[in-house]
């Protein structure tokens, strides 16, 4: 290489790294010692909704991470090369309960929700049930939300 001043790019967009890119003048001599740290392994994940994404590495059940993710293209890293759980933890329902991810086939993971888990609690007072005018079995709950409300390119 001429002398001058260059930047060096890592073309490994599936690893994270402490910089991607270093900033080297080279001059009369040659440059030893550059050194670019790996600092793990990415997930792309691409959500229909906001999310909180528990990760568990299938080798090591005790190395879990979790993270707050946001609607769209998220990248998260790991330490560790190999396969994950990814559980989706989040109000909605997603198509799987949980996903596998394999950091040595880095494709991108797309979480789409196809319902709403909606919790709730019927409080009855003591008289209705003792005057008989309801009975716990005869309650019946019906919802219904429409999916196609989110957002248009999932």
């Amino acid at each position: 290489v001429l002398p001058g001043e260059y930047i060096v790019t890592i073309q490994k967009d599936d690893w994270c790294w402490q910089e991607s890119s270093i900033k080297i003048n080279v001059e009369t001599s040659d440059i030893n010692g550059l050194v670019i740290h790996q600092t793990g392994y990415k997930i792309d994940v691409s959500l229909s909704h906001d999310i909180e994404l528990e990760i568990i590495d299938s080798n090591d059940e005790n190395n879990q991470q979790t993270h707050q993710l946001s609607y769209g293209d998220n990248e998260i890293c790991v330490e560790n090369a190999g396969v994950y759980k990814l559980i989706p933890n989040s109000c909605y329902k997603f198509v799987q309960e949980q996903y596998i991810y394999d950091t040595n086939h880095p494709d991108k993971l797309t979480l789409l929700a196809e319902r709403y888990q909606i919790q709730g609690v019927i409080e009855l007072s003591q008289a209705e049930l003792e005057e008989g005018e309801i009975e716990v079995s005869q309650i019946d709950i019906s919802v219904e939300i429409n999916m196609n409300d989110s957002p248009s390119d999932f």
